[in-house]
């Protein structure tokens, strides 16, 4: 188990924040299309305990279970803090059926292309979603508002906010029908998966 603290920006230049993060030495980490499943079970039981239980395909596929942490450190307006609990799994169809047969099923899924850095003592994710652009930055509530500050967002847009939550939002300000899923169309999916952030 780990603590995530991370908070996010949104961002429509992506490639500005990450030319910055290059000039000023940031490491390059990972960047990959990734498909989520997010399962529940069939009385939204872990929805109304804002639990979350995903299984993530990328370059490895991860089953992950994040909660609200337990002890004494808790999410804020500044940042937002999960308890994560996290591990590889070998064969994705094969954890599909296993969490069936214990009574969830897919609640929503989603999808983005992500790219990560390490900068600044903090990770940062430069992340493409079908509603929009966005820079998520974990780390210490310290590191991750220097490092705001060092990349030029905007530390009044910070939000603490999931992004089923502002896909939420985004929906209901566009006129949308509720839709708890956002996923790319195949031709915008093919392209990402073949030229990344490379746009």
């Amino acid at each position: 188990m780990v603590l995530e603290i991370e908070i996010k920006f949104p961002c429509p230049d992506l490639l500005a924040v990450r030319k910055v993060i290059k000039d000023r030495e940031g490491i390059f980490v990972s960047g990959s299309f990734e498909s989520n499943m997010v399962f529940d079970s069939y009385d939204k039981s872990l929805r109304g305990q804002n639990i979350l239980l995903r299984l993530r395909q990328a370059e490895s596929t991860e089953l992950c279970l994040k909660r609200p942490p337990n002890g004494e450190l808790k999410s804020s307006s500044e940042v937002k803090v999960w308890e994560e609990y996290e591990t590889c799994i070998q064969d994705p169809q094969n954890m599909r059926s296993i969490l069936e047969g214990l009574g969830f099923f897919v609640d929503f899924q989603y999808e983005k292309y992500r790219e990560k850095w390490f900068f600044e003592s903090c990770e940062i994710c430069l992340d493409l979603l079908p509603f929009g652009n966005f820079v998520e930055i974990e780390g210490d509530e310290r590191s991750i508002y220097n490092a705001s500050y060092l990349l030029g967002l905007n530390r009044e847009q910070a939000s603490v906010k999931t992004y089923h939550e502002l896909n939420r939002e985004y929906r209901t300000a566009h006129a949308l029908e509720p839709d708890d899923s956002f996923v790319f169309d195949k031709s915008r999916r093919d392209y990402l998966i073949e030229n990344g952030l490379n746009f």
